[in-house]
């Protein structure tokens, strides 16, 4: 872990996040992938797959059938924790959809609707990266489909067995072999061998939420969900063995992965740091992270300047790890799911809370939030205009348009008077 000296809760934020990250990746392949896939097809998806995920499918669908055997070979405990996991994200979408309202009113001959639709096609992404995430694609299939979306697709660059399985626990129908911003364009624009959809969600790494954030308008996009981003408050009362899992449990997603530990406590730093030293020495883990949690970001301030530490910081999930969190919870405004009480932690969140854990990061959560079954719901915001046009509102449109230069407005308004 490495020290950070608390200045302003804007200065210290971005202390944080620099001193953590890695060099940042060289995203310019991006727009260059994507124009490439719109012109080119599959031949470019073929390319774009051998040449950075080592694969060349003959067929980029993956058929029914190992979809089922994968199911069926699965480890049995695997399996049920699937099966719970889906449970418990179809219940609070459920819950969610539940306590949606449509409504309609009627005001001086001005008729208003207000509902909703869903999207009718998604593509939802699972990262492969340094691992297969089967709980991602549960996160976004199952919510997808309590929305209501008709054609619900998957791609992920190297399914595993579990990510299969959790496709058929899901009711996926339509998996694909293909990752990074070349999916995500041929689902855009579609191919010789891919649909188009009217939406793409789930997490993933730089690459992918650049290409997100470049296909945004071509087609609908949850929200920024880049690489994780974990912060942890705590006291005195602090376990710093959890802590120091917490922290590890965060940072072993990627390379660029955030996680960070703020405290009141120097005595509960330094014991975080011995802990995180031990859990290196005793499990057999890449070069990458061993380097990557040397060097944690962790900041001595009290529990008041980490509120607004985390709150200018408004990070994908926040630990409040303290004896008594309420007061603080309350004054925190930005993050993409909070996690208050020792007993908690972000790794509930990531599997089997029933909340999502495709997440708003790199402060996105200042607009947005965590993906629900809203995501994938068009609100449709109707009028209907049944009123007798008044002189007193003629003379208002017509002075409006006359004042803001538009001529043929303020006519058309001033025409009623002849009717």
């Amino acid at each position: 872990m490495i020290r950070i000296k608390f200045t302003t809760p804007a200065e210290t934020a971005e202390k944080l996040r620099t001193s953590s990250l890695s060099m940042s990746p060289d995203l310019s392949s991006v727009p260059r992938i994507i124009e490439d896939v719109k012109r080119r097809g599959d031949k470019a998806l073929r390319y774009w797959s051998k040449k950075l995920d080592s694969v060349s499918p003959q067929d980029f669908r993956v058929s029914d059938e190992k979809i089922e055997q994968a199911r069926a070979n699965l480890q049995r405990e695997s399996l049920d924790a699937l099966l719970t996991s889906a449970k418990t994200i179809r219940k609070c979408a459920e819950e969610i959809m539940h306590n949606i309202r449509e409504t309609s009113f009627s005001l001086d001959g001005l008729d208003v609707f207000v509902d909703f639709s869903p999207v009718e096609s998604v593509l939802c992404y699972a990262p492969g990266g340094n691992f297969s995430l089967p709980s991602s694609l549960l996160m976004s299939a199952v919510t997808a489909q309590v929305a209501g979306v008709k054609n619900i697709y998957a791609s992920s660059p190297n399914p595993s067995e579990a990510l299969l399985a959790a496709a058929s626990i899901a009711g996926v129908k339509n998996l694909y072999r293909l990752g990074g911003a070349q999916a995500l364009a041929a689902f855009a624009f579609s191919t010789e061998s891919i649909p188009k959809v009217d939406m793409i969600v789930g997490a993933g790494g730089a690459y992918v939420t650049e290409a997100k954030r470049l296909l945004f308008g071509q087609v609908g996009i949850d929200l920024i969900a880049g690489p994780t981003e974990l912060l942890v408050i705590a006291d005195r009362s602090g376990n710093a063995r959890i802590i120091a899992l917490d922290l590890l449990s965060q940072a072993e997603h990627s390379h660029d992965s955030f996680s960070a530990f703020v405290s009141p406590e120097p005595g509960l730093l330094s014991a975080v740091r011995r802990e995180i030293a031990a859990l290196l020495d005793t499990a057999k883990i890449p070069r990458w992270l061993s380097e990557k949690a040397k060097k944690i970001p962790a900041v001595c301030t009290s529990l008041e300047q980490a509120v607004e530490l985390a709150n200018a910081l408004a990070p994908e999930h926040i630990q409040l790890m303290l004896k008594r969190p309420e007061k603080f919870a309350k004054r925190l405004t930005h993050y993409g799911a909070l996690f208050v009480g020792r007993e908690n932690g972000t790794v509930f969140g990531d599997y089997c809370a029933g909340t999502n854990h495709i997440l708003p990061t790199s402060s996105a959560a200042r607009f947005s939030s965590a993906l629900s079954p809203l995501t994938f719901l068009r609100l449709r915001y109707r009028t209907i205009q049944k009123k007798t046009i008044s002189p007193k509102l003629i003379q208002c449109a017509s002075k409006l348009a006359e004042t803001e230069g538009l001529k043929f407005h303020s006519l058309a308004a001033s025409s009623r008077f002849r009717i």
